[in-house]
């Protein structure tokens, strides 16, 4: 009997890349971290580090389109519309500012992508540590040219800490950032039904923020000073919990913007496929 991934197919589908355009000769595009879609209370949503949109750089969202292509969103689409709506960001914040999350209302035509239901979150009180874990994300700009998959690690939950985030024995890498992580399921929750193994799906946890550096030194064996120093990976990545992303999309302010685009989308849902970029496969 084959065992079914505890990863279902379509979940991978959940996490795209952000990504800037190269200045070579081909216009390449490179992926510099991650996010996930959600569907939260009727909200859509694009979830993401704080740290990756706050970077001065023209940002894209790139995803399978549903003609079996690679599309790009330029972010720029948002700010335009949102300018002349004159709200003050397209993006949202924790109240608290270290917080590592930015949250944006979002519509992506013609888009093949799975969005992380509301039923499918378990928060801060609903694990413990030692539980494992899946995350996915797009480190070290990896990726592929025909669609858009992100790479699948696994780990443990470490810490959970009193600040709202928690830690994964797990190791985290540039373009991590924003990815998404969700709790393995128990394998005591297997069941049989037609003769086949169902699993439970995973369930939503956080969002990649960071790993923990270390601070590692050369020390001369002639003078015994100190020569050189290097900051390493410690294994352990930072989590920005989902009890953090709900805190944000809950807001007056999240949720004004939100029926400002639905409306707006509904009435010219045309207009915004405009400036997607197809590639195809």
């Amino acid at each position: 009997m084959r065992v079914p991934s505890f990863l279902p197919r379509e979940w991978a589908k959940t996490v795209v890349p952000v990504e800037v355009k190269l200045e070579d000769e081909d216009e390449s595009f490179q992926p510099i971290g991650s996010g996930v879609v959600v569907h939260w209370h009727g909200s859509h949503a694009f979830v993401t580090a704080r740290h990756i949109v706050e970077r001065d750089a023209d940002l894209y969202l790139s995803f399978n389109s549903t003609d079996g292509g690679v599309g790009r969103m330029p972010l720029s689409i948002y700010k335009q519309l949102y300018d002349e709506w004159n709200l003050p960001s397209m993006w949202h914040f924790h109240s608290t500012p270290d917080v590592d999350l930015a949250v944006m209302p979002c519509f992506i035509p013609n888009a093949d992508f799975t969005q992380v239901p509301l039923e499918s979150t378990a928060f801060l009180q609903d694990f413990d540590e030692s539980q494992e874990v899946l995350f996915l994300s797009f480190p070290l700009g990896i990726s592929l040219v025909s669609q858009v998959r992100a790479i699948v690690r696994g780990g443990v939950v470490a810490l959970k800490r009193e600040d709202g985030t928690f830690l994964i024995d797990g190791n985290i890498f540039p373009g991590s950032s924003g990815g998404a992580v969700f709790l393995k399921p128990d394998p005591a929750d297997i069941q049989v039904e037609d003769g086949k193994l169902v699993l439970p799906p995973p369930r939503f946890i956080g969002i990649i923020s960071a790993y923990l550096p270390y601070t590692d030194t050369a020390i001369s064996s002639q003078t015994g000073n100190l020569r050189v120093t290097f900051e390493e990976n410690s294994g352990l990545g930072l989590v920005s919990s989902t009890d953090q992303v709900r805190d944000i999309v809950s807001g007056d302010a999240f949720q004004t913007t939100w029926e400002a685009l639905k409306a707006y989308v509904l009435e010219h849902a045309g207009e915004l496929t405009g400036g997607v970029d197809k590639q195809n496969k």
